[in-house]
């Protein structure tokens, strides 16, 4: 073979390696912030990570033994209610009361309320008889459930739904199902003797059945904490996990679903006894019913929400614009909380600016891409209604539970909140 034969062998190849590598690198373009932003999503919400439970404002999980003192593992029912997840260690343990117990003397652990190891490091909350019989986190899902023995199996991965919802309550010893009619009337009795409204938690993108619960017990205790005894309502509707388009993809059944269960609900027990926490994606569940609500109500709201609160919407302006008005309307308090410092806003902006619309995307438009969680883009907004900014909390995409339970009661002392030239409120810490 010549040398010219052989140059132009080589020179082919190496044509052809180039052409594998610009192919690749132009599907790694297309793919790389689509699962980026499922990524990111998912090490904020879903189950399993962990989580600085503390920063956000909710009550510290109890710790057993091996586990971390700063953070640990969410995975499941236990963790969900304050249920021990081990026990102390060594031969004796001091009682709330500062006496010491020895173990072998202890013939039923749901006697003990509080525990404390001997180096008082760490705390075991067992959970009494007469706890296990207080109702639990209530939920309307839009999942396939499975209630296998005492705990319900989810359809988390593949999001797959069911013709109805489903509903029911988790406790510390079991979860239930029951019927529509039934979780109404418990709801109901639940508002009735604690004399304060129903909140109901719309979650974001990415979180699975056990993660939704999660999320709904962490704002149910601290709305407690602040004296918001009333019964707390978790919406699920079947967003897979790690999996961000597959989310998106669920947007219009869950705006459909939704805004039929709220009116059953609105019929039943009004709207003044409501309160809405809708997170990320979950803010579009609201959208959709407001709009649907004035529509029916020919532009003359005949309630309004006791209270809503728009935490990190992860909308696009145009799209909350044409429903803001609704929104307003409907809500005897509207709060917006935003941050500079949400790494998920601002990818979930950057894919959709670089042309990667999703189905469920109104038609590309100048400024589509921005996202109203970010603080640059609720800023403007301040005028009309209360825009808080948390990008000194920083917690990235989490939600501050805290803070929501401390504007909802307007008990804000653990919190410094300035106003802005703008209008917008800043928060931070004290």
């Amino acid at each position: 073979m010549t040398r010219a034969n052989i140059a132009i062998l080589s020179f082919v190849k190496r044509t052809q390696s180039c052409n594998i590598f610009l192919s690749c690198s132009a599907l790694l373009t297309i793919l790389v912030p689509v699962l980026a932003s499922s990524a990111v999503y998912a090490a904020d919400s879903t189950n399993g990570v962990y989580i600085e439970r503390a920063a956000r404002g909710c009550a510290p999980l109890r710790l057993g033994v091996g586990s971390s003192p700063r953070r640990q593992r969410v995975t499941g029912a236990s963790s969900l209610v304050g249920e021990t997840r081990g026990s102390s260690s060594g031969d004796s343990v001091v009682g709330a009361d500062g006496v010491r117990i020895d173990i072998k003397d202890i013939k039923d652990i749901k006697d003990i309320k509080d525990i404390k190891d001997i180096n008082g490091t760490q705390e075991a909350s067992a959970v009494s008889q007469d706890d296990t019989k207080k109702p639990g986190l209530y939920f309307a899902c839009e999942r396939k459930l499975a209630l296998k023995g005492t705990r319900i199996s989810a359809s988390d991965w593949l999001g797959r739904t069911s013709k109805d919802l489903s509903y029911g309550d988790r406790r510390a010893d079991k979860d239930s199902l029951f019927s529509e009619e039934q979780l109404f009337k418990r709801l109901i009795q639940e508002m009735e003797s604690s004399g304060r409204p129903l909140t109901i938690f719309v979650h974001g993108c990415c979180v699975s059945f056990n993660e939704d619960l999660i999320q709904a017990n962490d704002i149910h205790q601290a709305l407690q904490a602040q004296g918001l005894n009333g019964p707390l309502l978790a919406y699920d509707w079947a967003t897979p996990n790690y999996n961000y388009p597959g989310s998106l993809a669920r947007l219009p059944g869950c705006r459909t679903n939704f805004t039929a269960f709220l009116q059953r609900l609105v019929r039943k027990i009004g709207r003044d006894k409501i309160v809405i926490v809708a997170h990320s994606l979950g803010i579009h569940a609201l959208q959709d019913y407001c709009q649907n609500a004035l529509q029916q109500e020919i532009l003359t709201p005949e309630q309004m929400f006791s209270a809503v609160v728009l935490c990190r919407p992860d909308v696009d302006v145009s799209s909350f614009k044409h429903s803001q008005v609704a929104i307003k309307m409907y809500s005897g308090k509207l709060m917006l909380l935003c941050a500079t410092n949400d790494l998920n806003l601002k990818l979930s902006s950057f894919i959709r600016r670089a042309g990667y619309n999703f189905g469920d995307d109104p038609k590309p438009r100048q400024g589509n891409h921005l996202r109203l969680g970010q603080a640059s883009v609720a800023g403007p907004l301040a005028a009309n209604l209360a825009v808080y900014d948390i990008s000194k909390l920083r917690l990235k995409h989490l939600i501050p539970y805290k803070l929501i339970a401390s504007l909802l009661t307007g008990e804000c002392s653990d919190f410094c909140i300035e106003k802005a030239e703008s209008g917008v409120l800043n928060v931070k810490n004290r």
